[in-house]
């Protein structure tokens, strides 16, 4: 699909009727025009240049003027401003659009605009649908500034009739009756815990015109964003603006922002580039007109007032300076989080690796009963040495094993019945003996390694997460044992996928495992004649985030194999084979387990 906006058929039909009045910019009608329909018709119609047109801008801003300009009658007036032209004239051209800033950068209004003249150019064919977190909250969003301009402007009420309780203006016809829900401006709250009924709103929307402006994109479900790309996009014109403050490069926002050469290709100074279906446009507190020109020349956007109050209680290196002002990722993390987007970024995460030779499947699974998970979780990866040599972790995919209860009820186990998916699943991607890792922490995870050893034998790698760090070093240039820099196993394991990521040698990460990654907290601790780093416990972090960490945990776990099974070291081009010392404690707790499940190997061979 091209990237330009494409006018619908009766653009070429209307401009060469025979017509009976003739106007400027190319437009010709049947009609006696006023000067509100003229400009009206000019932004349906777009006429071509050739023949006197003066392009779509010219004339949304003069509606702006007719209905909400300071010389107008209007309640609520709007105030052009240098963002406010440069996003109009890029909602003109593209059909997938990011619009994301700091607080206060019009971007709401503006789209509201945008919404209201769409829809009033063309009420009968022209549906726009605007998502926001919730009914209650859209009132203080982008759906309150659609509803106050609209009901700012006198006579407006013979194109639309405003029901606000449901979130709806509904197109009118001439004959003052209202057409269905098909045509007019819907709100759609977006929020996470009722995606299905968001979703099963939008799929199968029809009109001739179709808009989605998703405001607060990076608060809504990611399956909202989807499902409204993928079905939403068979009408014949379709146009999506995605609006929020900048939060992460993995949530919804960051995702439909995602610069077309990945995020390593732009830096802080760049306002503007091309994503995989469109455009962005970024609005930087630090650029802002108010701000360059040390003025309040622009009414109701970002000032130095704003910007000296984010500097002063945030401080400019945070993570909460950089998401407010610059709408930007932070260069660093938060204070007390282990991974962050600039991590990400700088070790190319989103790419797929190139290799030298052909990679080794490799798995690692987190049971549900374990570690108080939610999900059974089974991370999927490939390790070698990329086109450069460097070893190299790809992560496949992140599936989940679920027990099906009707053959629960015919007396198989729900541990017999995922033991028996897990085995077929890491068997159909090709995973060898020894290159399956398992969380075998509590008793729980110990029995659930006995009845896998009835279907893959015992030769896997049991992961204890609460067992003492191991006594592998952290890097080729940081010579510590893990159990002299990390409290317990969990820690280590969390903080060493840092040191992967950074060093470029994970690739594949999913927004599901980035997610989990960035909500880990940790703490310094002081232990004998060590400080060492201890992570949040898990209840905790489920508490605070509403769900356990259980794709964060299988990547890291596989990480972990790759570490114990390969010697995979942060930033060595030559792998030296495995560095663990068989001796440990670590090592010997592991290899007493497998002892023990041997006798369970084969147990239904006969």
């Amino acid at each position: 699909m091209p990237n330009g906006i494409i006018e619908d058929q009766d653009t070429q039909d209307q401009l060469i009727q025979t017509p009976r009045f003739s106007y400027p910019y190319g437009i010709t009608s049947e009609h006696e025009l006023s000067n509100l329909e003229l400009h009206l018709l000019a932004f349906k119609l777009n006429p071509p240049a050739s023949a006197g047109g003066v392009g779509k801008p010219f004339h949304f801003w003069k509606l702006v003027d007719m209905l909400w300009g300071e010389s107008s009658k209007s309640s609520k007036k709007f105030f052009q401003h240098p963002w406010a032209e440069r996003m109009v004239e890029l909602m003109c051209e593209h059909r997938y659009l990011g619009l994301h800033g700091c607080g206060s950068s019009g971007k709401s209004d503006t789209a509201a605009i945008w919404a209201i003249l769409n829809w009033m150019s063309d009420p009968m064919n022209t549906l726009v649908l605007v998502t926001s977190t919730s009914l209650k909250d859209s009132r203080k969003r982008i759906w309150g500034a659609i509803t106050t301009y609209f009901q700012a402007v006198e006579g407006i009420d013979c194109v639309g009739n405003l029901v606000d309780s449901i979130g709806m203006i509904r197109s009118v016809m001439p004959d003052g009756t209202s057409i269905n829900d098909r045509c007019g401006i819907a709100l759609i709250p977006g929020e996470k815990k009722k995606e299905k009924e968001a979703i099963g709103k939008i799929i199968g929307m029809k009109n001739a015109k179709v808009f989605m402006i998703a405001d607060e994109l990076p608060e809504l479900s990611e399956a909202l964003i989807s499902a409204a790309q993928s079905n939403l996009s068979l009408n014949p014109f379709f146009q999506m603006i995605g609006l929020g403050n900048f939060n992460s490069i993995y949530d919804p926002l960051g995702i439909f922002i995602t610069p077309k050469n990945g995020w390593g290709s732009i830096t802080v100074e760049d306002s503007e580039w091309e994503t995989k279906d469109g455009y962005c446009f970024r609005m930087d507190g630090m650029k802002s007109p108010n701000v360059i020109f040390e003025k309040d020349i622009y009414p109701r956007i970002y000032n130095k007032k704003n910007l000296q109050e984010h500097q002063s209680r945030y401080g400019e290196n945070s993570a909460l300076f950089w998401r407010m002002c610059r709408s930007f990722p932070c260069p660093e993390g938060e204070v007390n989080c282990i991974y962050s987007d600039a991590d990400f970024i700088k070790g190319d995460t989103q790419a797929k690796a190139t290799w030298m030779d052909t990679p080794v499947p490799v798995c690692a699974a987190d049971p549900a009963f374990t570690n108080e998970g939610d999900n059974f979780s089974v991370c999927l990866g490939r390790f070698g040495k990329n086109h450069t040599g460097l070893p190299t972790l790809e992560i496949d995919s992140v599936l989940k094993i679920r027990e099906d209860v009707s053959v629960t009820a015919t007396g198989e186990a729900r541990d017999l019945q995922t033991a028996k998916q897990l085995s077929t699943v890491a068997t159909n991607f090709g995973v060898s003996k020894g290159n399956l890792g398992i969380d075998c922490s509590g008793p729980g995870g110990l029995a659930f390694g006995s009845i896998l050893s009835i279907f893959w034998g015992n030769n896997y790698l049991p992961i204890k997460f609460g067992e003492t760090a191991s006594d592998m070093p952290i890097s080729m240039n940081d010579p510590r044992k893990g159990h002299e820099a990390f409290v317990d196993l969990s820690s280590e394991l969390w903080f060493m996928g840092r040191e992967f990521i950074r060093a470029g040698q994970i690739k594949g990460i999913t927004p599901e495992i980035a997610k989990q990654l960035k909500a880990r907290y940790y703490k310094s601790v002081k232990m004998g004649d060590y400080v060492k780093i201890k992570i949040e416990p898990k209840k905790d972090m489920k508490q605070r985030i509403g769900e356990s960490p259980d794709a964060g945990d299988c990547f890291l776990m596989l990480v972990f194999l790759c570490r114990f099974v390969f010697g995979f070291s942060p930033g060595t081009i030559n792998s030296p084979g495995s560095l663990v010392n068989r001796s440990s404690p670590n090592a010997q707790w592991m290899n007493k387990v497998r002892q023990a499940h041997s006798i369970y190997e084969n147990a239904f061979s006969n």
